[in-house]
């Protein structure tokens, strides 16, 4: 049939290849589908947001909020005081002494822009106040022999300076003196006054209180 012609001899061939491949491929199994990454989310900024503000960590898109706030600088608490722990000098050191002094101060609150903190120290009641940034800081300090006005460069690296920073940073609470106790007084009239002058002065200037009531009953 296709003596002399060798052309279309090889061409028949590869056409019966072709038809059996497409009837092979037909008994095959399909491919299965390929997995679709999905997309990714564009950020885009709000109207009044910043656009330059870093992303947040929880894959969210809003931006981070704010910082927190710093740290505080006092170590110790009793109730509303704050305790900061001071250095040993070398003649504490010399003199064997083991631990710093811990000083104790009282936030009295912030009027006009100017923060107080108060301390009470070997006798002497002192209290530092400052603007926030502050510059000079005015220290009044009052003892048993006197009143004392200082102005001093503010230094953050002082206990007054850790102090003030504390207050500027709201880290202290607003110190409130304890409430003095109601003291219970005992009237007795010129009627129930006790005849023996004696009894009088121990009945009611702190002798048996419940003895004095019983008299004013009388």
């Amino acid at each position: 049939m296709f003596k002399g012609r060798p052309i279309l001899k090889w061409l028949a061939i590869a056409a019966a290849v072709f038809v059996a491949l497409g009837v092979i491929g037909s008994f095959l199994p399909d491919p299965p589908p390929t997995a679709t990454p999905p997309s990714q989310p564009v950020m885009t900024a709000s109207a009044g947001s910043d656009a330059g503000a870093p992303l947040g960590d929880d894959d969210s898109g809003y931006p981070m909020g704010p910082p927190p706030a710093p740290a505080h600088n006092w170590f110790y608490q009793e109730g509303r005081e704050y305790g900061y722990q001071g250095a040993l000098s070398e003649a504490d050191q010399r003199a064997g002494v083991g631990a710093p002094e811990v000083f104790m101060y009282r936030y009295l609150g912030e009027k006009d822009g100017v923060y107080s903190v108060a301390t009470v120290s070997h006798g002497t009641y002192a209290v530092a106040s400052c603007t926030n940034p502050c510059e000079v800081v005015k220290i009044v300090a009052a003892d048993a022999f006197g009143r004392d006005v200082q102005r001093l460069a503010f230094n953050p690296d002082t206990i007054v300076g850790l102090a003030l920073e504390d207050a500027f940073n709201g880290q202290l609470e607003l110190y409130e003196p304890p409430r003095p106790k109601p003291v219970e007084t005992v009237v007795v009239t010129e009627d129930d006054t006790p005849t023996d002058p004696a009894d009088g002065p121990q009945a009611v200037n702190g002798g048996d209180l419940a003895a004095a009531r019983a008299d004013a009953d009388r």
